[in-house]
């Protein structure tokens, strides 16, 4: 900011307060979010908005699910094991011969 701004910040102030007044109607209110973190006023304001929308319950049905299987599906097209090291090394079952390991690579490469 430079220095003739820092100077008229009063008038700047009452200038704004000035329209705000002049400008707010019930039918379009003024809000103003005062904030020093711009992700919660964000979401607080899109939560205050989201409130001022009428809505009601509605009515649905229970939803019935069907019982799991016992069994857990024979085949898997990836195996994976938990940590990043131990997925370096699982071998990946794919229907391309070369995509089957790194050393698969290495021998294709000139």
């Amino acid at each position: 900011m430079d220095m003739p701004s820092r100077e008229r910040w009063y008038d700047y102030s009452r200038a704004r307060d000035a329209m705000l007044e002049a400008t707010d109607i019930e039918a379009a209110p003024w809000h103003i979010v005062w904030s020093d973190d711009q992700k919660r006023a964000r979401l607080n304001c899109i939560a205050h908005f989201l409130s001022l929308i009428p809505c009601e319950q509605v009515p649905r049905d229970k939803v019935k699910l069907p019982n799991r299987s016992k069994r857990a599906p024979t085949t898997t097209r990836f195996r994976w094991r938990a940590g990043a090291s131990s997925r370096r090394n699982t071998r990946h079952h794919s229907p391309f011969p070369a995509a089957r390991s790194s050393e698969s690579f290495a021998r294709l490469r000139p």
